[in-house]
């Protein structure tokens, strides 16, 4: 074949691959949300509707009610070091703690939901709860979020928030927060939950 001619085939060749790979590029359909852009929450109420929270994981306790405006903290607990003396929190601070724990459980997303069925609840760690959360609504009604082992990936949980019955998968990040309010918070341990007065919590004029 003359030269020329294999240099304009080949050029025609390479022409039309680029088209059709074009081509096929906007033809593809778009990536998937990432996983958090199309959950929806929990719980279908604003953090506004709480009255109440309860917490239970592992060694970790907290109890709070809205008190006004902000919150009354009748208990917290935590691994600590009995030993290293902890300030109590000011009463801003504690308002701030428990308002930002209520909004991650409130708005926790869900990552997949699917019935229970007649799947034991053995098998997601859901017997024996690792954590509970236990939300007073204003009205008198009451919500339970069961949170229970790690999934295979273990990038997320399993949890059941009833009523319904359905498994949730949910994300780990709950944990941490449940651990960081009550470290925050680890200065009313053993007391009414009150934030000390001002004046009690300096030292000597």
């Amino acid at each position: 074949m003359d030269p020329n001619r294999r240099i304009a085939l080949s050029l025609a060749v390479i022409a039309v691959s680029v088209a059709a790979t074009t081509f096929a590029w906007r033809l593809r359909p778009p990536p998937p949300p990432p996983p958090s852009a199309s959950n929806v929450p929990v719980f279908a109420f604003s953090p506004a509707e709480v009255a109440s929270i309860r917490v239970a994981a592992g060694e970790r306790r907290l109890e709070a009610r809205r008190a006004g405006a902000g919150w009354d903290v009748s208990r917290v607990a935590g691994p600590r070091d009995p030993g290293d003396p902890v300030p109590r929190p000011p009463s801003g601070e504690v308002d701030g703690v428990v308002n930002a724990l209520v909004r991650d459980v409130v708005a926790l997303p869900v990552i997949d939901r699917f019935p229970r069925g007649e799947t034991p609840l053995a098998d997601f760690g859901l017997a024996e709860p690792r954590a509970t959360i236990e939300l007073g609504l204003v009205g008198g009604a009451t919500r339970r979020l069961e949170i229970g082992s790690t999934t295979i990936a273990a990038n997320a949980m399993y949890a059941r928030a009833t009523p319904p019955d359905d498994v949730l998968e949910i994300g780990t990040l709950l944990l941490t927060a449940i651990d960081a309010a009550t470290w925050r918070l680890r200065g009313l341990d053993g007391g009414s939950g009150a934030p000390a007065p001002a004046a009690e919590q300096g030292g000597p004029g």
